[in-house]
């Protein structure tokens, strides 16, 4: 480069172009990979991908690896455009040479390499891997010191701040819908898995029972008359209304046929345990854990204005999840 060629200038000034895309895609393209896809890749015994893996499990040291590096390369190549204009033109032409030179960085070392990593992620991914984990080693103690720095700096302003999650629920939703086409997880699986991800969307008055098709007990009733009910009624629980048809208790079937086995006279005030309200506005998944640290099978819902609107048993809230549960009254039913 010293005899005022321009061919050394450019090939350096190239290579670095070339360097700075490389950084940049690789940034975009381990932002954007698909990690369940990856460790999948890994599960099987494939070491591009147990390196990508291993670059995502230390991403923050991998960031700071590649922002030096995509700088080191940006200002390699200004520096020696800006030597290039000096030598070969005079000063007059330097501030050309940097507006002709920021817009060929922004094109051929960041925007065009992006897109296309992006486009890409997973197989780019795979493919820079190694050599990315060989600039961390060689830039690890410099990339250290920057994010020693970073994290001093920033930390003043993480006292309130909550953790981002790792993968959103829409991206969850993505990799789930894509599951029976690219892996061994069945259809029923990933239903499975979506249905998971929709309970805690869920709330008590889209599966409740409305109270007008619910069978029940009244308070007064003596225990002919409850059984003439229970034998028309397959449900393991029925609530008690008192005359003017609140509810004000529960009475659990088998309970009943054992102590009026024992005891002819019971009558449903005798063997009627209490009952669990709930609003019509709590998460399914909320009430699921309220029911079970309970120990309760059956609650009786409640609307805004505490008017009854329905019952929700532990099996309605299953069924959102597993889908529709036959249990042996219903078989008995069936038949």
């Amino acid at each position: 480069m010293d005899d005022g060629s321009p061919i050394g200038y450019l090939i350096a000034i190239f290579a670095f172009i070339l360097g700075g895309g490389y950084f940049a895609a690789t940034e975009i393209a381990l932002a954007s990979v698909n990690r369940i896809r990856i460790m999948s890749y890994a599960d099987d015994g494939n070491r591009r991908a147990k390196r990508v893996l291993y670059i995502l499990d230390h991403f923050d040291k991998a960031l700071t690896t590649l922002l030096i590096g995509n700088n080191i390369m940006h200002i390699s190549c200004a520096s020696i455009a800006t030597l290039m204009a000096t030598k070969l033109w005079g000063v007059g032409y330097v501030t050309l040479t940097t507006i002709v030179t920021t817009l060929v960085v922004f094109l051929v070392a960041e925007m065009i390499p992006k897109r296309f990593a992006k486009a890409n992620s997973e197989k780019f991914s795979l493919a820079v891997a190694g050599s990315l984990l060989f600039f961390m080693k060689v830039l690890g103690p410099l990339a250290f010191i920057f994010s020693a720095i970073s994290r001093f700096v920033s930390k003043p302003f993480k006292k309130n701040e909550e953790e981002e999650p790792t993968v959103t629920e829409d991206e969850l939703y993505d990799i789930i819908e894509s599951i029976p086409e690219e892996s061994d997880i069945d259809e029923e699986k990933a239903e499975l898995m979506q249905s998971a991800l929709e309970f805690s969307d869920t709330f008590v008055r889209e599966v409740l029972t409305p109270w007008d098709k619910v069978v029940k007990l009244r308070l007064d009733m003596s225990g002919d008359e409850a059984m003439a009910v229970i034998r028309d009624d397959i449900h393991s629980r029925l609530p008690v209304v008192d005359a003017e048809g609140n509810p004000v208790g529960m009475v659990q079937i088998r309970k009943f046929l054992r102590t009026r086995y024992k005891n002819a006279s019971v009558s449903v005030k005798d063997i009627m345990d209490d009952i669990h309200f709930v609003n019509d506005d709590i998460a399914i998944d909320d009430l699921l854990t309220a029911m079970s640290n309970d120990k309760t099978h059956f609650s009786v819902v409640l609307d805004k204005d505490g008017k009854t609107i329905g019952i929700v048993t532990i099996e309605d809230i299953l069924e959102e999840l597993v889908g529709e549960i036959y249990d042996e009254d219903d078989k008995e039913a069936a038949e």
